[in-house]
């Protein structure tokens, strides 16, 4: 089974299907890669995305978009279960928030770039 090693150090065996998403800054605004839906709370590693996904083989799984905050977050098209326009005030910045998972990512993508950008990976939406 494919491993990840968390900034302490830690080894991690986890299944490739379980990540809904991957950024590449932490909500601090860090430059750190976290991996959400393996655990609650996002999985911060070293190891830089793009290495990551090809080591583990997802690429293509994966949907990039942006952030509210301009930084990168790449999105598990098969992890999507729906998306919406923001209520206002809610996520400042963004324009459309996508669930996936047990989690919510707002991004600065229009509804229909969101949609065609996931749909490009298979999201069938």
């Amino acid at each position: 089974m494919p491993t990840l090693t968390n900034i302490e150090g830690k080894v991690i065996v986890f299944k490739p299907s379980a990540i809904d998403a991957i950024t590449d800054h932490d909500e601090a605004g860090r430059s750190v890669t976290c991996v959400y839906g393996i655990f609650r709370s996002p999985l911060r590693i070293r190891e830089p995305v793009q290495d990551l996904m090809q080591r583990l083989g997802i690429e293509d799984s994966f949907a990039l978009l942006t952030r509210p905050n301009g930084s990168r977050t790449w999105i598990n098209a098969s992890s999507v279960s729906s998306l919406r326009e923001p209520a206002a005030g809610e996520y400042p910045g963004a324009r459309t928030v996508i669930s996936l998972g047990s989690m919510e990512q707002s991004v600065a993508e229009t509804l229909a770039e969101a949609i065609a950008a996931l749909n490009a990976r298979d999201a069938q939406l």
